[in-house]
């Protein structure tokens, strides 16, 4: 019979601390916002705790799931949130030339933030049961065709659906969050063992595709080509206004900062609660209280990859792999943003940044994070006894 054991008490911890005082900078971000609409309390507040609540009520419904049964509904999950992606877009109601939320009177749903953890989960499930490539000879273009090149493309499929979601989420427009899932997408193909050459092949295709979006799309390429003269007279005030006016507000805080509520940012940035949350706690609670956002988050991250490599069975691995990674990377871009060392992307902080939906699949996340830790640390497809981590080399060539 197999043992369930506990959940990961820290990374839970964690999470909850920096839900706490990401309602709270959204909150010190918020008030002036809303003070302008004549909202008087912060909606995003109200929206933003609400969310975490049925976030904290996810999480546990998904903690009690074994991890075998998360495997089985990855590929319905998959395919729901691809429905949801064209609902949307039939649906959902443009909001400044985008279409991505379902609106529910105050409240709205972004299916594509769930789109990241449903593709982990895919991507989990369909490589774990891969095994390492047989290398074939071949000498003619016929066995070259039938022994290696259709065979390669056949081990490939897991990736269509996952394009699909990709495209569909392109289609909004949203870009950023469409890359967020192929980047952590690339690295669980890393995880997952893939040869260099395969995986060479298909960062080249993803830039290509990439840069095509880019070009596709002409603010796009403004704001990437702008992006260096910032800070000239032309361009300080309009298209360079975000990203000039989060830097700033970042260098005036110093190194112990302004003190709460004493940020001037929140007043002038024209989304203070979301993508330019961290210039308001970086103005206010200065260097000292940016990195300590940036290691809370950073422990997060580390207590899931931590979690994943003690792991044998390869779903249990490459789904806590895969979400250490999106959470990550969505870390890494919103930090870079916000101090001016790229273009504005809009990708939120994990679980600071002001959006229901982010927060809601963030902590789904963290409760498929704790089925898996919960769950026996056993191969589940053969059943044998647990190995110890070090007896497990980090990463194995299951796909080539």
């Amino acid at each position: 019979m197999k043992r369930y054991g506990n959940p990961d008490y820290l990374l839970f911890a964690a999470a909850a601390i920096a839900t706490m005082f990401g309602i709270i900078a959204v909150w010190d971000a918020g008030y002036a916002e809303s003070a302008v609409k004549g909202e008087g309390f912060p909606r995003a507040v109200l929206m933003q705790s609400l969310f975490a609540l049925a976030g904290f009520a996810g999480c546990w419904l998904l903690s009690r799931l074994p991890a075998e049964k998360l495997r089985k509904y990855a590929w319905p999950a998959v395919i729901v949130t691809a429905l949801l992606l064209v609902g949307v877009l039939v649906l959902g109601k443009p909001v400044n030339g985008a279409t991505r939320w379902f609106r529910f009177g105050p409240a709205s749903f972004q299916p594509s933030e769930v789109a990241k953890l449903t593709c982990i989960l895919f991507l989990a499930s369909a490589f774990a049961g891969h095994t390492a490539w047989k290398s074939v000879r071949t000498g003619s273009l016929r066995l070259w065709l039938g022994r290696w090149l259709f065979p390669k493309i056949a081990r490939a499929w897991p990736l269509i659906p996952v394009v699909a979601v990709v495209g569909l989420i392109e289609l909004q427009p949203d870009l950023k969050t469409a890359m967020v899932i192929v980047v952590t997408s690339a690295f669980m193909l890393y995880a997952a063992g893939v040869s260099h050459k395969s995986f060479v092949t298909v960062a080249v295709v993803v830039a290509l595709v990439g840069a095509a979006a880019v070009v596709d799309k002409p603010y796009r390429l403004t704001r990437i080509l702008s992006h260096g003269d910032r800070w000239s007279e032309s361009k300080i005030d309009s298209i360079g206004f975000q990203t000039t006016q989060s830097e700033t507000a970042l260098a005036m805080g110093g190194v112990l900062g302004k003190g709460f509520g004493q940020g001037r940012a929140k007043y002038t940035l024209p989304e203070p609660t979301s993508d330019f949350v961290l210039a308001t706690i970086g103005e206010e609670a200065g260097l000292v209280g940016s990195i300590a956002v940036i290691g809370l988050l950073g422990f997060i991250v580390w207590r899931l990859y931590r979690q994943g490599m003690e792991r044998v069975d390869r779903f249990q691995r490459l789904t806590l792999v895969g979400i250490a990674c999106w959470i990550g990377i969505q870390t890494v871009a919103n930090v870079v943003v916000a101090n001016g060392a790229i273009p504005v992307m809009g990708v939120p902080l994990p679980f600071f940044s002001a959006g229901g939906s982010s927060l809601l699949a963030l902590w789904l996340a963290i409760g498929v994070a704790q089925s898996v830790v919960r769950s026996p640390n056993i191969l589940v497809e053969s059943g044998e006894p647990v190995r110890q981590p070090e007896q497990e080399p980090a990463r194995r060539a299951y796909v080539r």
